[in-house]
């Protein structure tokens, strides 16, 4: 089921993964910002993965996306997945 699969499976590859340096830039302007990321989440609506609310602010009639970046994730960060469960 969603989230009993959805939890683990976000352990397992947490554990797993490396953070990948990575350089973005949103909107107009000529600023870059760079760091270590493990990952960039473009979310129209508050919720994915089996319950995670992982764009609290989220709307999905506003027509915008939200995005969310997690910057040098590591395996003690799997203590707060509560957080992002309970939004």
């Amino acid at each position: 089921g969603g989230f009993a699969t959805f939890l683990y499976q976000t352990c397992l590859q947490t554990l797993k993964w490396k953070n990948r340096p990575l350089k973005w830039k949103f909107g107009d302007d000529d600023k870059w910002d760079n760091g270590n990321i493990y990952q960039i989440v473009m979310a129209n609506g508050r919720f994915y993965g089996g319950g995670m609310e992982i764009a609290p602010q989220a709307e999905l009639d506003d027509g915008l996306f939200d995005v969310v970046i997690f910057t040098d994730v590591g395996v003690t960060d799997i203590t707060l997945l509560h957080k992002i469960y309970k939004g």
